[in-house]
């Protein structure tokens, strides 16, 4: 059976400013447009076992409610930079290291690639495939260590790469 979690703020949060809008109802200071995007986890279970399978799918059109402006922006090829993180929640350092802990499939049609910071943390940075006006990205997680984890599956949209501006950007 398949469940959909949306996961509004934490799935997409756009930082970075490139054009202003006059239309912006966001602070200027603090500019951030907050992308309502589904994800789906299957199973979609409180609790999984060593060596279970976690599929994640992600599959949207290119238009998309923003929730800081509640608009709908049109997003034909935008690079997201979505990034896959797990921390241990039983750490006391913080530090989203815990995909060490993790098997990673990923198909071969999507990119996806292992990112180590300096703080020890690891995470995984990819793009979403776009075809016939949807973006799509699947991926599986299997754990291979007991324990208390969180998964972020956000993106990363600042101005420093290109296909990252749409109209009505703040």
């Amino acid at each position: 059976m398949k469940n959909k979690i949306l996961i509004p703020l934490a799935l997409l949060i756009c930082n970075s400013c490139i054009k202003k809008s006059n239309d912006c109802r966001v602070d200027a200071d603090f500019s951030k447009h907050v992308f309502e995007i589904p994800i789906t986890l299957t199973p979609a279970n409180d609790t999984f076992r060593v060596g279970d399978t976690i599929s994640v799918m992600v599959e949207f059109p290119d238009t998309v409610f923003d929730l800081t402006t509640e608009l709908t922006y049109f997003l034909e090829d935008f690079k997201f930079n979505p990034i896959l993180l797990i921390g241990d929640i039983g750490k006391e350092n913080g530090v989203d290291d815990a995909l060490q802990d993790f098997e990673l499939i990923i198909d071969g049609k999507f990119t996806f690639n292992q990112f180590n910071f300096s703080d020890g943390a690891i995470s995984y940075v990819g793009e979403y495939n776009y075809e016939d006006g949807k973006y799509f990205l699947a991926y599986k997680i299997v754990p291979q260590k007991v324990g208390l984890f969180h998964f972020s599956h956000f993106s990363d949209v600042n101005s420093t790469v290109e296909n990252q501006d749409f109209l009505g950007r703040c």
